[in-house]
């Protein structure tokens, strides 16, 4: 999954996601057109989780607050919810999931300060899956 633009712009570019999929018995591939964000994106994190989801955590365009915004992406339906709002905006930082049931967010640059963060945050991403809304904390 690939997504995100310009920053100098907010095109279309920047709510898009593609599917980066091989083209079998040749050495390309294909960008297949999903679902879009409902935020702009760009120096956003995006991780796995599980085999069923994708979240995406921030950006460096702050429009509708989009640098504290979280989306997951079920892939199966091909749809997008927003999840628990950061509790710090932050843009060229880190994320990772844990078992499916944990996803952390790392450091990053601070849409607020403009300066390197050193915070970590995390989220119950098992239970966002299961429609039980959960907050961010940091830790």
């Amino acid at each position: 999954m690939i997504g995100g633009g310009d920053f100098n712009l907010t095109p279309a570019s920047m709510y898009e996601t593609y599917e980066l999929m091989f083209k079998p018995g040749t050495s390309s591939y294909d960008c297949l057109l999903k679902a879009r964000m409902s935020y702009p994106r760009h120096g956003h994190a995006a991780c796995a989780v599980g085999d069923s989801h994708i979240l995406v955590t921030g950006s460096r365009k702050d429009i509708h607050r989009s640098s504290q915004k979280c989306e997951l992406y079920s892939i199966s339906a091909n749809k997008w919810q927003e999840v628990a709002m950061l509790n710090n905006g932050r843009h060229y930082h880190a994320s990772c999931d844990f078992n499916g049931e944990l996803v952390y967010v790392f450091c990053g640059i601070s849409n607020q300060t403009k300066r390197y963060s050193n915070s970590i945050e995390r989220l119950e991403i098992g239970l966002c899956i299961k429609n039980i809304p959960r907050q961010w904390k940091e830790i």
